[in-house]
């Protein structure tokens, strides 16, 4: 859910798969060390810079599986549901909304997938239930690449709080993006 800067961050400084890769690992290790949840970041960074690139969401998803992917084969497996199977081919009583990563990111990927606008996306990702708010958080990055901010429906954005503060925030971190203050940050060696 925290990993989506990375994404931006390498998609604006074109780094490659592998520096890629090293980033996400090291961004996720700060919370989360086991090899399976940092592959799970790498994956749903890669498909988000392939969005940015203008990817269609399927074309997205089927390189997303054609990836070869640097992990354990244990963690890879962990990740058949999303990575061997089509995830959009499950029903809804197939989609397990946990707290659990395997679980997270399957529905995520599941409601972007079977959805057509930003706003059925998030609802459906609500309506599963349990997780909601990290299922909608990752589902809604990736659906705002695809359908766009105008996409966002208006009643939800004039019901923000501090609606202000976020669009502030919002636009210091493109400014930021690119700077070399945050570059100096994420490179730096403790």
């Amino acid at each position: 859910m925290r990993i989506l800067p990375i994404a931006l961050y390498s998609y604006t400084k074109k780094l490659s798969d592998s520096e890629i890769q090293e980033l996400t690992n090291n961004v996720s290790a700060l919370t989360h060390r086991h090899e399976s949840v940092q592959l799970v970041c790498f994956i749903y960074v890669m498909y988000v810079i392939d969005l940015l690139n203008d990817i269609d969401k399927d074309t997205a998803y089927m390189n997303m599986r054609k990836r070869k992917y640097n992990y354990s084969q244990e963690s890879i497996d962990l990740y058949s549901r999303l990575l061997k199977e089509d995830i959009k081919e499950l029903k809804i009583d197939d989609i397990n909304s946990s707290g659990y990563i395997v679980d997270t990111i399957e529905a995520s990927f599941w409601c972007l997938l079977t959805n057509t606008s930003y706003e059925n996306t998030i609802i459906e990702a609500i309506n599963l239930g349990q997780d909601t708010d990290t299922i909608a958080g990752i589902a809604g990055a990736m659906a705002g690449i695809v359908y766009g901010f105008d996409n966002v429906p208006k009643r939800w954005l004039n019901k923000l709080q501090s609606k202000n503060y976020l669009f502030e925030m919002f636009n210091k971190f493109e400014q930021t993006i690119s700077s070399k203050a945050i570059n100096q940050i994420i490179n730096r060696k403790d």
